[in-house]
C-alpha cells in the first residue's frame, strides 16, 4: 500500500488545490487543482528520455570529466558529426547542460551533467562563460 509522501519529494509542486503525493509516484487530486511538474514532464512521453548506447556512452564519460565534443568523438572513436547530434539530442532531453565559455580566444562548448558544478569547473580551467550576443 503506498503511503503519503511531501510532493516535493516527487518535484511536484502544488500551486492551487489540494493533492496528496505517494511514494510509488502517483497523485490524487481532490477538486480543481493546478500542479507544477517540471521533472514529471519529460516522462509522459515514453520516447522522451530514451537513450541509446552512444548517448549512454557520452553520459558516461561526461560523468568521468570528458567535456568537450572533440574529446568525447576520440574517446568512443565516433565520427564529430555523430556525437554533435548526440549531444544535442542530450541537451534537448535534459539530460546534458551545455555552457559556453572562453579562456580569451574563441568561446566553446562544455558538456556538464546535470547537477555538475560548472562554474568552480570553469574557474579551476581558468575559463568564464561567454557574453550573450547583443
Amino acid at each position: 500500500m503506498p503511503r503519503p509522501v511531501d510532493c516535493a519529494e516527487l518535484g511536484v509542486s502544488v500551486k492551487f488545490g489540494q493533492a496528496t503525493c505517494y511514494d510509488d509516484g502517483t497523485i490524487a487530486v481532490s477538486g480543481p487543482a493546478v500542479l507544477w511538474a517540471p521533472s514529471l514532464r519529460l516522462g509522459l512521453d515514453g520516447r522522451a528520455r530514451r537513450v541509446g548506447p552512444i548517448q549512454g556512452a557520452i553520459l558516461d564519460l561526461v560523468a568521468r570529466g570528458l567535456r568537450t565534443r572533440g574529446e568525447l568523438a576520440s574517446a568512443l572513436g565516433a565520427s564529430p558529426d555523430t556525437v554533435s547530434y548526440s549531444l544535442r539530442s542530450l541537451v534537448r532531453k535534459g539530460l546534458l547542460v551545455a555552457v559556453r565559455a572562453t579562456d580569451g580566444g574563441p568561446c566553446r562548448t562544455l558538456y556538464f551533467l546535470p547537477g555538475q558544478p560548472w562554474a568552480e569547473e570553469l574557474r579551476e580551467r581558468g575559463m568564464r562563460p561567454c557574453r550573450a550576443a547583443r
